[in-house]
């Protein structure tokens, strides 16, 4: 997102060695500082509430298991980043990358927020970029989300996808 509130990684850190130790409470602030992030990529992607919805709950769930036992994760945001990518990009591939109706798409355009309040000529363009993202594949759209929307460095968006 852009002007998204940086994530602290020393407190992902601390937060995932307490879950481990069996402190469910630390996957709670876990889910907390992320979800929001999560959900918002997930639905820049398929462009469905209720899907966004539903994967933004799977990330979690797989994200509960997979910290509790494996210590390989070294980028919480990363890991849930590509993690809700993935799962975004197969759930499109399962519905043989549907067509997006125009009202989802406009509904997702409309979600995104303007941090700064600004309307006019950046809201127009952002609709205009947007309307030409469709003709994108997913994996496409997701850097263009991932880099633009969600401030990912190359670096970053090349871990992801």
């Amino acid at each position: 997102m852009a002007g998204a509130v940086p994530v602290d990684q020393g407190v992902d850190e601390e937060l995932v060695q307490r879950l481990r130790a069996g402190d469910q409470e630390a996957f709670t602030t876990l889910y907390d500082r992320h979800c929001q992030r999560v959900f918002t990529l997930v639905y820049r992607l398929v462009a469905n509430q209720a899907v966004a919805e539903e994967l933004t709950q799977d990330v979690f769930l797989s994200a509960f298991v997979h910290l509790a036992k494996s210590d390989q994760v070294q980028d919480v945001q990363a890991w849930l980043c590509r993690t809700a990518t993935n799962r975004a990009l197969m759930q499109l591939r399962s519905e043989r990358v549907r067509e997006v109706t125009r009202e989802e798409q406009t509904r997702a355009e409309d979600d995104v927020e303007d941090p700064q309040g600004q309307a006019g000529f950046q809201a127009s363009a952002a609709k205009s970029i947007w309307s030409a993202a469709k003709s994108l594949s997913p994996l496409q759209r997701a850097v263009l989300v991932l880099r633009y929307l969600d401030d990912q460095s190359y670096e970053q968006i090349a871990k992801t996808v």
